[in-house]
This record gives structure tokens, sequence and C-alpha cells, in this order.
């Protein structure tokens, strides 16, 4: 992945800098890991950099929704998909607000599918 410095590429966040995001990408694709402590140094400077035309809370917005994303595609354990839900466990259930974030901090608590979750919401 070569591009031109400075050269402004589309992300799924919109516009920016690709010579920081390509630095993270291709130690992505060679398996390296990043210290947490230049991981968090290069996703400030990301934020910091912004999206064309996005106010800084848009960008903090987006950044939530696609952290949101990439924790619900991640893999968990769903041993108890398909089994009947307990009066206690509806009643927990129950009493979460019904936000996104919710259902899947219970799916991955009940180790049941987000989908289950949705649907007792």
């Amino acid at each position: 992945m070569d591009f031109e410095e400075g050269f402004q590429q589309t992300t799924p966040l919109g516009f920016m800098n690709t010579e920081t995001l390509c630095v993270i990408i291709e130690k992505i694709m060679e398996g390296k890991s990043m210290k947490k402590k230049e991981y968090k140094d290069r996703l400030i400077e990301l934020l910091n950099e912004g999206i064309e035309e996005l106010t800084t809370d848009q960008v903090i917005h987006k950044t939530k929704l696609l952290i949101f994303e990439y924790e619900k595609k991640q893999a968990y354990s769903t041993e108890n998909k398909g089994r009947p839900w307990t009066d206690e466990e509806l009643r927990v259930v129950l009493s979460f607000a019904a936000t996104k974030e919710n259902i899947l901090k219970l799916a991955k608590g009940f180790k049941c599918s987000y989908g289950s979750m949705d649907y007792c919401q």
C-alpha cells in the first residue's frame, strides 16, 4: 500500500491522511501488533485530523459507532443460544434500557446471540 505522502484517501471515517492509516493497516496485514502507547498515539492522531466537514462531536459519534460495529463482529460464546430464558434472566434483561450497547453487553453476558437479546427487549 503505497500512497503519496499527505494524499487524502476515502476511508470508512471519511477523508484522512493515509500515511498514518496505511501504517496501521500494513502492521495488521503483516500480523504485527502495535504497542499500547503506539496504538493510542496513532488513534489520537487520526482523531485529531478529523473527518472532512464533520465537527469534533460528529467525529466522536462516528468513531463510537465504528467501535460498536467492530465489537459486534467479534466472536463470543453463544453456548446458550436457543435455550429458554428463566424468569430471573428476563428480569435482568428487561431492567436495562433497550440500547444497542446494552443488548450487546447482555448477549455476551448471557452467552446468547445478539438477535435473541434484541428479541427480548
